[in-house]
């Protein structure tokens, strides 16, 4: 009831009275009972924002200073600025916060100069009259360097100077842009400079600007230049490099392009015991990495790659090149590892991705190379041909020109042995020349003349006589295993006499007959000797020569080819009785093949029957089908069907029809009719004769 009756007496009162009690009906709203019943409590009440005071903010920068928190205190005092630009301390607040963050900057192991240049940049776009505004200015080109944005930096630096020629700043720009210019390799204009500031700065300004003229004479290849420019500004300066630690590093990197190891190792060491957690310390282990590996020492390179990757804070470039030096040491055959790590397996993929990483982030640095070095040599172990040939020339794209300066071997010419003896073992000798004709500047700088002699093969399998013999010759000058060199001599030999150059063929073979006199390869030169007697048609010459070839002790590889090169001149001269004398040695040594065998013995034994040596050549021929001879050859037809005939002549008409019969089931057709018509003729033989008996 009470409801009601103020629901109808509120249609009584005045609308501004309904309308605020409206308000405080929405805004005081009781806690309905249902809601008391259950326990739900009431939503609580909106806190109000905290509104900040200049002195509020201004002083958490204070606090964030004194706790050594730069990136607190740089947001802290660009929100002061942000939040009271009319105050008196807002240039001093956005100047405060670009220093504070310069120096977080500075110290990280990711410096964010961009983020210092932007506020940099904004300091000097607000307050471009102020006092500080050149230091600005100077600070924005100066973020440009540290980022490698050298153009940019550069015309900074020449602005300022045009802009503010009479600042106090003005020769720390030189500085700044001198040290711009060496970057970019414009040493002489960098140098110029150097020597002009390190006379007429502050005496900070001139022991940095000696420090830049002894990097910069390093640089130059002006070794004692750069270390009496270093001794000068220790004598001058005595205790610089503690207060700039920066002296002891670029000291360092000084000694390592000049190859002094270990004072580089000392200075690096130095740098960073004096300086305090520097951003570039994954930088400094890496580079005292690479000296040890450089020195042969793998295990404390290994080690010194370790205490990078151990870091969270080394990210990047240097984490990336740790991990891969690490994975090649493990992959090494002459590793040294750290305790407890395991060796790599280099036929699984999984472990290429360290060398692919560093291959595809930094394809054109010299470190790279030590990467596809490695990955190459997995692929070979893998036998993973395809891969291995296209990183094979990649990796000679990419190298310089003969033996690098610590390497103990010309990889180059490694890879180029491996990529021709794959196309001289397919056949691609088209391949295998482009190769040469493509590399001609590592071809000239080989230690070594396997690779030429592979292509001289090819050249030779291409008909390309006249290119194969001036490669051959080239080759002759480069060092050689024994038997390839043999070998070569075998090979440009022949290649004279495929020529007809016989004069140049009888000068290598008198020089070889010297010097191989009394060895195992002698034989293949008595061979060659007999093959030039051949062609100027001295014949019994070639026939002395090709016996002495085969009489060579040890047994040569080659001697089935000096064997049938003297029963062919055995042949031509007639002298078919020694022919079957040295087939039967052959046979005895198992020189030749049953099928070759069995092919002289029918030449020999036709040459014995036309010298009406009837008896020897049956025994040449039967020596032809016996004894583990081929049964069913064309050779053994032809032998079988002349034994036939002798043997019906000789009227032993039941031998000759046995081996009639075999020439009758021979591959050849006409083989097979002249046997049966001598079949035929052996039976009409027979029929004669006993009417013969019956007259």
């Amino acid at each position: 009831m009470k409801n009601i009756r103020l629901s109808l007496s509120l249609h009584a009162l005045p609308l501004c009275l309904l309308f605020g009690l409206t308000l405080l009906w929405g805004g005081v709203r009781p806690v309905p009972v249902w809601a008391q019943e259950a326990g739900v409590p009431p939503p609580p009440a909106q806190a109000a924002v905290p509104v900040e005071t200049p002195t509020q903010v201004w002083q958490e920068a204070v606090d964030a200073v004194q706790a050594g928190d730069l990136a607190k205190a740089s947001s802290a005092y660009l929100r002061y600025y942000e939040k009271f630009r009319g105050t008196e301390q807002a240039e001093e607040a956005l100047w405060l916060a670009a220093q504070n963050l310069k120096q977080l900057t500075a110290n990280s192991a990711v410096p964010q100069w961009d983020r210092v240049r932007d506020i940099f940049r904004r300091y000097g776009a607000d307050f471009s009259k102020a006092k500080r505004a050149p230091e600005a200015y100077f600070e924005v080109g100066y973020a440009h360097y540290r980022m490698r944005f050298y153009r940019e930096a550069l015309i900074y630096f020449k602005l300022f100077l045009q802009r503010y020629p009479d600042s106090p700043l003005r020769d720390q720009v030189l500085l700044a842009q001198a040290d711009t210019l060496f970057a970019v390799g414009r040493v002489a204009e960098a140098l110029d400079i150097y020597k002009k500031v390190s006379e007429s700065g502050s005496e900070d300004i001139k022991a940095k600007a000696l420090m830049g003229l002894g990097e910069i004479m390093a640089a130059s290849k002006d070794p004692v230049g750069a270390l009496q420019t270093f001794a000068r500004l220790f004598e001058k300066y005595p205790d610089y490099h503690h207060r700039n630690p920066d002296l002891l590093r670029k000291l360092g990197f000084v000694y390592l392009r000049l190859g002094k190891e270990e004072d580089a190792r000392r200075s690096l060491f130095h740098y960073l015991n004096l300086a305090e957690n520097p951003p570039d310390r994954g930088e400094i282990l890496f580079e005292l990495g690479e000296s040890y590996l450089r020195g042969g020492d793998g295990l404390t390179a290994l080690k010194l790659y370790e205490r990078i990757l151990e870091d969270s804070t080394v990210e990047g470039r240097i984490a990336l090149l740790a991990r891969f030096r690490r994975a090649e040491s493990m992959d090494s055959p002459e590793r040294r590892t750290v305790k407890g790590q395991q060796a790599s397996d280099l036929k699984d993929p999984e472990g290429d991705k360290p060398f692919l990483a560093v291959i595809e982030a930094y394809p054109d640095e010299a470190i790279t190379q030590d990467a596809r070095r490695a990955l190459f040599l997995r692929y070979q172990a893998r036998n993973d041909t395809n891969s291995a040939a296209d990183l094979g020339w990649s990796y000679l794209q990419h190298e310089k020109v003969g033996l690098a300066d610590g390497k103990k071997e010309n990889f180059s010419g490694k890879i180029l042995n491996y990529l021709g003896e794959g196309y001289l073992a397919r056949k691609e000798y088209d391949k295998l020349y482009q190769l040469y004709l493509a590399q001609h500047r590592h071809v000239g700088g080989l230690d070594n003349g396997r690779f030429l002699y592979l292509v001289g093969q090819a050249l030779e399998s291409l008909s390309l006589l006249d290119q194969a013999s001036v490669v051959y010759f080239r080759a002759q000058g480069l060092p050689l295993s024994d038997d390839d060199k043999a070998d070569l001599y075998s090979r440009r030999t022949e290649v004279y006499l495929r020529l007809k150059n016989l004069a140049a063929a009888e000068r290598v073979l008198r020089y070889v007959q010297t010097i191989y006199k009394d060895t195992e390869y002698l034989g293949e030169f008595d061979y060659l000797t007999g093959k030039l007697n051949e062609l100027q048609g001295k014949k019994k010459e070639a026939l002395a020569y090709y016996a002495k070839a085969t009489a060579a002790s040890p047994v040569p590889p080659k001697i089935k080819v000096y064997v049938e090169a003297r029963l062919r001149m055995l042949a031509s001269l007639g002298l078919y009785g020694e022919g079957v004398e040295v087939l039967s040695r052959s046979r005895q040594k198992q020189w030749l093949e049953p099928e070759a065998l069995q092919g002289w013995y029918r030449v020999f034994g036709d040459g014995l029957l036309g010298q009406q040596e009837v008896k020897a050549a049956m025994d040449a021929y039967l020596a032809g089908v016996n004894g583990g001879m081929p049964k069913e050859s064309k050779a053994a037809q032809q032998i079988h069907l002349q034994l036939g005939d002798l043997y019906r002549k000789a009227r032993e008409m039941e031998k000759g029809r046995g081996h009639l019969q075999k020439a009758q089931a021979g591959p050849d057709e006409l083989l097979k009719k002249k046997a049966k018509n001598i079949l035929n003729q052996i039976e009409i033989d027979l029929d004669r004769k006993p009417r013969m008996g019956g007259r």
